[in-house]
């Protein structure tokens, strides 16, 4: 997905946020589904593997960092709908990259140093065939869009640290995930992958908040990814965008993507 203005972001939002925006979005709908009574296990590693099954039910919202990239939303699975919102916000590149799927519509809004990639600033709707190979798509196809239980499946060294569950993942397994992008992987090095992690769950059991600690090849500390996960079964969804507000995307904006 790095090319043409991904390509330029890429290396800084997403890198590639600037060019491959999309983020679902759903019409509002439905009562709140009441908390699920759970058990939470006593062995660490249990509680981690439990602590992602809520997510697959797809309804919460979340954000994540990771530098000057960040990005926020929502999963909707009673009205189908996602939201992806990625900013890259530093001094040397602005972008930000707005999906949607609504109404089982794919919608994108993407800008570049302020400035829109396509459609004057209206939301562009998708022909997902044209995008079925874009890593865009990765990003809203799966229940988990910030991708924390992906992480968290390779996780080893599981232990409880003061009141978090701790050890370590492996970055290089997990595909489509926003806040993994090249530049991250380049710095945490092909030859190490493995971070620590520190993983706090909410009273029910259920993923709170995910950090990584990212390391380089002298094993020093560069930086870290923060990702949060917030109203589970309780995540109401946006209004779609309205109709005068929404175009079809011009065949050009495919090969910028």
């Amino acid at each position: 997905m790095r090319k043409r203005v991904l390509a330029t972001v890429s290396t800084a939002v997403l890198i590639g946020l600037a060019g491959c925006g999309q983020a679902s979005d759903s019409a509002a709908g439905g009562n709140p589904a009441p908390a699920a009574t759970t058990t939470v296990p006593a062995d660490p590693v249990a509680r981690l593997k439990a602590a992602t099954k809520e997510i697959e039910a797809g309804n919460y919202r979340f954000e994540f960092k990771n530098g000057p990239m960040s990005g926020k939303g929502y999963v909707h699975k009673p009205t189908n709908g996602t939201k992806l919102d990625m900013a890259f916000d530093d001094p040397q590149l602005k972008a930000t990259a707005e999906l949607r799927v609504v109404d089982s519509a794919t919608l994108a809004r993407l800008t570049v140093g302020g400035q829109a990639i396509a459609g004057g600033g209206k939301w562009l709707k998708l022909d997902t065939a044209k995008i079925a190979d874009n890593e865009l798509m990765a990003y809203i196809a799966d229940a988990d869009v910030p991708g924390a239980g992906q992480i968290l499946a390779t996780a080893t060294d599981v232990v409880e640290k003061n009141g978090a569950l701790t050890g370590m993942v492996d970055l290089a397994k997990p595909q489509g995930i926003p806040a993994l992008d090249e530049e991250t992987l380049d710095q945490v090095s092909r030859s190490i992958n493995r971070v620590p992690f520190s993983a706090t769950l909410d009273e029910q059991g259920r993923l709170a908040k995910l950090v990584l600690d990212l390391v380089g090849p002298s094993a020093g500390h560069l930086s870290t990814i923060d990702f949060s996960y917030t109203d589970y079964g309780n995540a109401t969804p946006d209004a779609a965008p309205a109709a005068a507000e929404t175009i079809d995307a011009p065949a050009d904006f495919y090969d910028q993507i």
